[in-house]
C-alpha cells in the first residue's frame, strides 16, 4: 500500500506558462535559514517520469502536460523534504521553495559497513516488498543499498526502513531507473505502510525488438493494476476494461442470516482482514464476509463535477474488485478496497488519487511489489491497445 503524508509548507516562486495542455514549472530552491540557493535538489511530480534538478543558482524548470492536480516534491540531502499540492488553477503563483535543514536521528549516522550488514540481514523482508515479481528475476537490482537504514521492533515484529539519500532501483524488466526516497517504510505481518516519494527515468534500448519486448511487459503489468482501475473508474469504463465491483457485507454472529450461512460460508470470504482491521471492527465480534450479488457501477460510487475537475470515489463500504478479460493470460485477480477518513478519494484522469493514505487495499493488489509499479504518465502504446481488452 502506498502511503504518504502532506506536510505544512513555508512557501513563497513557481512561475507557470501554459501552452495548450502543456506548461512549464519554473522555480527556485533556497535554504530557509540562510536564503542561499540549494544546488542539485531533486524536483519531481510524484510517481511520474517528470523530474528536474536545481542548478548552481537554485533554479529549476520542469515540463508537465497531463496532470491537473498533483504533488510536486522537492528533496535535497541534508534538508526536510517538501510537498506542494499543486493544480493548474495555481498558474499565477510565484513561489520560492524554502527547505528547512535536517537534524538527522541516530539511525542516519551509520557507517556503510553497518548498513551493508543490516541490509544482508533484512534483505529477504525488504526485497519481498520491492522485488517480488518472479517474471523479473535476474532483471532488476538495487544500485546503492547502503543508503538504506533498518530498525527492527521485536515487540510489534515490525521492520522500519528509511533512506539517507536517494535510492536507485534499476528496473530493467520494465525499462526504468526508479529514484526512491523512503521517509518511513513499515513492514509487519499484517500491514505495509510506505511513506515516501519516487520518480522514473526511462531507460534506452538497443533495438526495436528490445523496445517491443519492454512494451509488452509493461502492458501485462498494467492489465488489472490499481493504476488501470483508477483510470477506468474516472472514465466510467470499469466493465469495458474488465473490472467488476461487488460490495462486501458483514454478517455478524447472532443474526439469523449468520446461522443460515455460517456452515456454507465459513471459509468463503476471509480475505479482507486488513480492511476490517482498518475499519476498526472489534476483534471480539465474529462475522462472515459475504459478497453482494449486485454489481456496483460507477454511478453508485462516484461524486463528480467534471466542469471543476472534481471526481471523487466516495463510499463507506468495502468492495471486492475482480479483473478478468478475454485476452488476460494471468490468474484472475481479486482485490479489496475501502476508504478511511472522509470516505472520499479524489481521483485524476491519469490514475493519481488523493489522499493515498485514505485508501486501504487487500487481496491481489496488496501483494503488488515495487518492481511492478508504472509511472502515472505511462499509457499503453496505441499499436498494442487491441491487446489490452
Amino acid at each position: 500500500m502506498l502511503q504518504y503524508k502532506l506536510f505544512c509548507l513555508n512557501l513563497c516562486c513557481i512561475l507557470l506558462a501554459f501552452n495548450a495542455n502543456a506548461y512549464t514549472i519554473e522555480g527556485k530552491i533556497v535554504d530557509a535559514s540562510t536564503q542561499k540557493s540549494i544546488i542539485a535538489a531533486d524536483v519531481f511530480i510524484n510517481g511520474t517520469t517528470k523530474y528536474s534538478e536545481s542548478d548552481s543558482n537554485g533554479n529549476f524548470e520542469l515540463n508537465a502536460n497531463d496532470e491537473y492536480y498533483f504533488d510536486l516534491i522537492v528533496v535535497a540531502k541534508g534538508y526536510h523534504y517538501l510537498v506542494y499540492r499543486f493544480s493548474k488553477d495555481s498558474s499565477n503563483q510565484k513561489i520560492v521553495f524554502q527547505l528547512i535543514p535536517l537534524t538527522p536521528d541516530k539511525l542516519f549516522i551509520q557507517p556503510d559497513s553497518i548498513a551493508t550488514k543490516n541490509y544482508t540481514l533484512f534483505k529477504p523482508v525488504f526485497e519481498k516488498w520491492m522485488l517480488n515479481n518472479q517474471l523479473a528475476e535476474g532483471y532488476n537490482s538495487l544500485i546503492n543499498p547502503t543508503v538504506l537504514r533498518f530498525e527492527y521492533d521485536s515487540t510489534s515484529s515490525s521492520l522500519t526502513v528509511k533512506t539517507v539519500d536517494k535510492l536507485f532501483f534499476l528496473n530493467e524488466f520494465l525499462g526504468y531507473m526508479t529514484v526512491i526516497y523512503i521517509n518511513n517504510l513499515t513492514i509487519s505481518a499484517n500491514n505495509i505502510q510506505f511513506n515516501g516519494f519516487y520518480y522514473f527515468k526511462p531507460l534506452s534500448y538497443k533495438n526495436n525488438t528490445a523496445k517491443r519486448d519492454r512494451d509488452y511487459r509493461r502492458l501485462n503489468v498494467y492489465k488489472g493494476s490499481l493504476l488501470q482501475f483508477m483510470r477506468s473508474l474516472y472514465d466510467e469504463k470499469l466493465a469495458i476494461n474488465g473490472f467488476s465491483l461487488h460490495k462486501v457485507d458483514h454478517v455478524f454472529e447472532g443474526t439469523e442470516l449468520y446461522k443460515s450461512v455460517s456452515k456454507k460460508y465459513s471459509e468463503y470470504l476471509e480475505q479482507p482482514k486488513l480492511l476490517n482491521s482498518a475499519l476498526r471492527i472489534p476483534a471480539n465480534l465474529k462475522y462472515i464476509d459475504m459478497l453482494d450479488k449486485q454489481n456496483i457501477t460507477e454511478q453508485d460510487i462516484l461524486e463528480k463535477n467534471r466542469g471543476l475537475h472534481e471526481i471523487f470515489f466516495a463510499s463507506d463500504d468495502i468492495f471486492q474488485v475482480s479483473y478478468q478479460t478475454a485476452n488476460f493470460t494471468w490468474q484472475p485477480q481479486e482485490s479489496y478496497i475501502s476508504l478511511l477518513s472522509t470516505r472520499k478519494l479524489r481521483i485524476e484522469s491519469n490514475g493519481m488519487y488523493f489522499e493515498p493514505s485514505d485508501l486501504v487495499i487487500d487481496g491481489f493488489w496488496r501483494s503488488t511489489s515495487f518492481d511492478t509499479i508504472l509511472p502515472f504518465d505511462y499509457f499503453p502504446p496505441l499499436e498494442l491497445m487491441n491487446n489490452l481488452f
